[in-house]
C-alpha cells in the first residue's frame, strides 16, 4: 500500500509552538482513479513525486520504485518534468512520437502528466487539411472550365 504522511505543525497566537499534527492518507483511490482517467484512445496520465518516482498512472508493480529519470522513454525530458514548472514536449514511446503536458500540484510538488500520440491529436487536423485541399482542386477545375468557356465565348 503506498501512503501519504504530511505533518503541519501549529502554534498559538503569540506564534509559540503547540504542537503538530500528522496524517497518513492511502493512496489507493488516487491511483485507482489516475489508472482509470482516459482522454481520447491513446492518453495515458501519471503522477510522479518532485523525486521523480511514479505515484499512480502505472503498473502497480512500478509505483514508487521506478524513477522517470531511469525511464529511457523520458531521458531527454525528465530535467523539465522534474523541474516543478508547467510545460509540454515530446518523447518516443517506441515509433510512437507522444506530445507530453505536465504541471506541478500545488504544494506537494507532485507532477502530472498526461500524454497523447502525436498522431491521434493530428488526426482531426489532417482530415479537415484533405478535405479543404479536395475543395480548392474542385473550385480551382470550375473556375478553370468557366475561364475557358467564357473565353471562347467573348470573341463569338
Amino acid at each position: 500500500m503506498t501512503m501519504l504522511t504530511t505533518t503541519v505543525p501549529f502554534y498559538d497566537g503569540n506564534n509559540n509552538f503547540m504542537g503538530e499534527t500528522t496524517a497518513d492518507i492511502n493512496l489507493n483511490d488516487l491511483q485507482s482513479v489516475m489508472g482509470s482517467l482516459k482522454i481520447g484512445e491513446s492518453s495515458k496520465a501519471f503522477l510522479l513525486t518532485k523525486d521523480g518516482y511514479y505515484i499512480a498512472g502505472v503498473d502497480k508493480s512500478d509505483i514508487m520504485k521506478k524513477n522517470v529519470k531511469n525511464d529511457s522513454k523520458f531521458s531527454g525530458i525528465s530535467k523539465s518534468l522534474l523541474s516543478g514548472k508547467s510545460g509540454n514536449g515530446y518523447y518516443y514511446d517506441g515509433n510512437d512520437k507522444r506530445v507530453i503536458y505536465y504541471i506541478p500540484i500545488g504544494e506537494t510538488n507532485w507532477v502530472l502528466a498526461i500524454t497523447m500520440s502525436q498522431s491521434k491529436i493530428y488526426a482531426p487536423l489532417r482530415s479537415l487539411l484533405t478535405t479543404l485541399i479536395a475543395l480548392a482542386l474542385i473550385m480551382l477545375a470550375l473556375i478553370s472550365a468557366t475561364i475557358i468557356v467564357y473565353r471562347n465565348y467573348i470573341p463569338k
